[in-house]
Order: C-alpha cells, then sequence, then structure tokens
C-alpha cells in the first residue's frame, strides 16, 4: 500500500509518499509563484503533482481537511489548493481521504494542535530520518499519510 500525504496550500503545497513500515518512500514540497497569474499557479500544482502519481503510483490519498477554517486570504488559498488536488486525483483515477487537522496531529503526536516543530521531530522519530524533515509543510505530509496508515492498520 502506497499512500501520497498532501498538506493543501497555494503558496505551498506539502507532499509525502510513504508505504507500511513506515518507510518515507519521498517528500517535499512545491512552491507556486506569487506573481503568476492565479490559473498558472493551479495548473502548475497539478502538474506538479500528477508527476509524482505518475512516478511514485499511489494506491490512495490522504488530505488535510480543515473544518471550522475562518475565511480569510489563507484559508481561501487552502482551498483552493484542495480543489486542485481533488481534481488532479480525480484525473488520476485516485481516491481521497480527508483528514481533520486536530485528529491527524493528535494521532501522530498526542497533541491535537501539535505546531511544526513537534511535528517534525515526531516524524523524523516515526520514519527513522537522520534529520528532520523539512520543509516544514512536507512533514505535515508525512503526518497526514502516517495518519492515514494508522487507521487502515488498526482497521485491518
Amino acid at each position: 500500500m502506497i499512500i501520497l500525504g498532501i498538506d493543501p496550500g497555494l503558496a505551498n503545497l506539502g507532499w509525502a509518499v510513504i508505504s507500511p513500515g513506515p518507510t518515507a518512500i519521498a517528500f517535499g514540497a512545491f512552491r507556486t509563484n506569487p506573481k503568476q497569474r492565479l490559473g498558472q499557479r493551479f495548473i502548475g500544482l497539478s502538474n506538479d503533482l500528477m508527476s509524482i502519481i505518475k512516478q511514485r503510483r499511489p494506491d490512495i490519498v490522504a488530505i488535510e481537511h480543515a473544518m471550522g477554517m475562518q475565511f480569510t486570504q489563507s484559508a481561501q488559498e487552502f482551498f483552493q489548493a484542495v480543489g486542485v488536488v481533488l481534481l488532479t486525483c480525480e484525473h488520476a483515477g485516485l481516491m481521497v481521504a480527508h483528514h481533520k487537522v486536530g485528529t491527524w496531529k493528535k494521532g501522530v503526536t498526542g497533541n491535537g494542535a501539535a505546531k511544526k516543530p513537534e511535528i517534525q521531530a515526531a516524524m523524523q522519530k516515526a520514519f527513522g530520518l537522520k534529520s528532520l524533515p523539512t520543509p516544514d509543510h512536507a512533514a505535515d505530509a508525512l503526518g497526514i499519510a502516517l495518519h492515514h496508515l494508522m487507521l487502515m492498520e488498526r482497521a485491518a
């Protein structure tokens, strides 16, 4: 089972590919240029994501789902990125599992309000990485994917 974890964002979209073990296969973040037209940023994210999907062939995608987020510029960009991810995954024929931010953070750190450094440290330990996973958006994506893996293993 290969899981693609996504931490959505328009400026920075974190991604991570993991397998049971857990093993971190690959992780990183896509960045978009805020000077580009919005549609061009969407196309760039979709193309980058499709490249990872074709290269790593995940079985499922796990994405952060923000409930109760106040409508701000940041929230608008978050939901725009979610739309790009959902459309890209639909084109690729992939199922998408949504995980609430507080739930996945609690599941992988024990703290539903964990901040970026705490998540990075937890992911370093969980995956046996030599250093903290960077950028921090990639660490979040690792956490989202790991939480999904943990839920699957409990259900089995």
